[in-house]
C-alpha cells in the first residue's frame, strides 16, 4: 500500500538550508527551478523502493499536466537566480509533452537515496530545470555528454537452459543486455546523423531500431564491463519455471559512446576497395565519396561493379550489377539496376552517359544506398571482418588449444584453425582493428606459446603475421 509523505514546510534561506515551494503532500519545486516529488512504500528492501520510485515520478508526471506551470507563475517571486521566462517556456514545453504521450517512465529524473520513515521507504525523484520533453528518448533517457555514467530499470526474462544457468542467471543477463541497448539506443539518437553525409544519413525508426540492435548486440559480446553495477528491484515468476527480473543499471556511458562510435563508422563510413574496369571504376568510385564511403586499394571489403551494353538497333541500355564482398570471398550485398529504364543512341562514351543517368535516378540511388547500408550492417552484425593471423609453428607449443584460447578474446567470433608443417593460420571475426586484435593475441596466446611472440607485422588491415 502506497503512503504519501507529510508536507514540507517553506525553509528559510537565511538559516542556510534549500527553500522548497510546495504543492500537494509531495510535489513542489526546488529554489533554483528544479522540479521534485517523494513518495513512500510499506515495507523494506528493492521491491519497496522500485514502489516508492514509481509513485513519486507517476506524482511528478501528473504535476506537470498541469498544475506546474501555473504553481510557478503563482510563486515565482519565491525563488533565486531562475529566469522566470526560460522557466514557463520549459514548464510548457514539459506540459504540451505530457499531454501529447509523454510518460511517468519517460521522465529523466534524478533519483535520490532511498530512506526509512516509520514503516516506509521512501524516495525523492527530481527533474532538473531545463530538461526538454522533446529531447527525451523513447527509453526515459535523455543523453548528457558530461556524465560518466547513467542509471536505467529494465526488465529482463529468462528460463532454465540446458547448459546449467538458471532461470534468474539468463533473466538478469538478458536484463544487463537491455540497459547497454537503452544507452545505445539514445547516444544512436543523438549522433546518428554525424557519421553520414545527407545522403547516406537515412536518420528514420526503421534504420536506427536495426543499428541500435547491431551496436546492442556487438557492444555486449565484446565486454560486459559496460554495466558498473547493478542491483535487483524485483523479481517475478513466469510461466514454464520462467523468471521476469527488474533491474537498475548503472552504465559507463562515456565508454558506450566511444564504443558505438568505433563500430558505426564501420557502418557509416567504412573503407572500400572499388574493382570495376574503366569507366565504370571511375564512376563509382567517384559516387561513393560523394556518399561519405572512402575509397582504399588496401580496404578489405571490395565493391565488385560491372557493367554489360545491351545494343538494340543504334540504342543501348545498360545492365549494371554491385556486388560487396571482403577479401576471403563472403558476400555482404548485391544490388542490380533496372536497365529498362533507359536507352540512349549509341556512342563512343554511351557507357559513361548511361552511368551518369542511372546514379542520378532518385530510386536508382536509394536503392545502391539501401544496399551498401545493409551490407556495411551485415559486416559488423556477423562479428567484424575477417582477419587471418598467421603464427610460424616454432612460436607454438600447442596449437590444439588454439581455437578456445582465441574465443575468450572479447570479439572474436567465428574461429577456424588449419595451417601448414610451418605456419598455423586462424581466421576469425573480429569488430576492431588488426592492430587492436594483435595486442590481444600478444597477451591471450602465452599458455599455448614456447616463448613471446616477435612483433606483429601487418600484411595489410586484415592480415597479422607473427613470422
Amino acid at each position: 500500500m502506497m503512503k504519501r509523505t507529510q508536507s514540507y514546510r517553506l525553509l528559510a534561506m537565511g538559516c542556510g538550508l534549500v527553500a522548497s515551494v510546495v504543492v500537494a503532500d509531495s510535489v513542489g519545486f526546488k529554489s533554483h527551478g528544479d522540479i521534485y516529488a517523494e513518495a513512500c512504500a510499506y515495507g523494506r528492501g528493492p521491491t519497496a523502493v522500485a514502489q516508492a520510485q514509481a509513485q513519486a515520478t507517476s506524482e511528478l508526471a501528473t504535476f506537470l499536466q498541469g498544475a506546474a506551470l501555473r504553481e510557478f507563475q503563482r510563486s515565482a517571486d519565491s525563488f533565486t537566480g531562475v529566469n522566470n521566462e526560460a522557466q514557463i517556456s520549459w514548464l510548457e514545453s514539459l506540459q504540451q509533452g505530457s499531454q501529447s504521450g509523454l510518460s511517468a517512465q519517460a521522465l529523466p529524473v534524478v533519483l535520490g537515496k532511498p530512506y526509512i520513515q516509520g514503516n516506509d521507504t521512501c524516495v525523492a525523484v527530481t527533474l532538473p530545470q531545463g530538461v526538454n520533453a522533446d529531447s527525451v528518448s523513447d527509453d526515459g533517457l535523455q543523453w548528457d555528454d558530461a556524465a560518466a555514467e547513467v542509471a536505467v530499470v529494465v526488465d529482463g526474462e529468462g528460463w532454465p537452459s540446458k547448459t546449467g544457468q538458471t532461470a534468474r542467471q539468463i533473466a538478469e543477463l538478458d536484463g544487463l543486455k537491455r540497459a547497454v541497448s537503452q544507452v545505445v539506443g539514445v547516444w544512436l539518437q543523438n549522433n546518428f546523423t554525424q557519421y553520414s553525409n545527407s545522403e547516406f544519413a537515412q536518420n528514420n525508426d526503421a534504420v536506427q531500431e536495426s543499428m541500435r540492435d547491431v551496436l546492442a548486440q556487438q557492444l555486449h559480446s565484446r565486454s560486459d564491463g559496460f554495466v558498473k553495477r547493478w542491483q535487483l528491484l524485483d523479481t517475478q515468476q513466469l510461466p514454464n519455471g520462467g523468471v521476469k527480473v527488474t533491474l537498475e543499471a548503472v552504465v559507463a556511458q562515456q565508454d558506450v559512446a566511444q564504443a558505438s562510435n568505433d563500430l558505426l563508422q564501420a557502418i557509416g563510413s567504412p573503407r572500400v576497395n572499388v574493382d570495376a574496369p574503366e569507366p565504370l571504376r571511375s564512376f563509382i568510385a567517384v559516387w561513393l565519396s560523394e556518399n561519405g564511403i572512402e575509397v582504399s586499394k588496401t580496404a578489405p571489403l571490395t565493391v565488385t561493379a560491372y557493367g554489360d551494353l545491351r545494343r538494340r538497333g543504334n540504342n543501348a541500355s545498360l545492365d549494371f550489377n554491385v556486388q560487396v564482398a571482403d577479401l576471403s570471398g563472403n558476400i555482404y550485398g548485391k544490388w542490380r539496376n533496372d536497365p529498362s529504364l533507359l536507352a540512349l543512341p549509341d556512342s563512343e562514351l554511351v557507357m559513361n552517359d548511361l552511368m551518369e543517368v542511372h546514379l542520378a535516378d532518385p530510386a536508382q540511388t536509394e536503392a545502391l544506398q539501401q544496399t551498401l547500408r545493409q551490407a556495411f550492417m551485415k559486416v559488423v552484425a556477423q562479428g567484424g571482418m575477417v582477419h587471418e593471423v598467421k603464427i610460424a609453428r616454432k612460436y607454438m607449443a600447442s596449437s590444439h588449444e588454439l581455437p578456445g584460447i582465441l574465443r575468450t578474446i572479447g570479439g572474436v567470433r567465428d574461429v577456424v584453425v588449419g595451417g601448414d608443417s610451418s605456419t598455423v593460420l586462424a581466421q576469425l571475426r573480429y569488430n576492431g582493428s588488426a592492430a587492436d586484435l594483435a595486442s590481444a593475441l600478444q597477451q591471450a596466446l602465452g599458455p599455448v606459446l614456447n616463448g613471446p611472440l616477435p612483433q606483429a607485422r601487418f600484411e595489410n588491415e586484415f592480415q597479422i603475421l607473427f613470422l
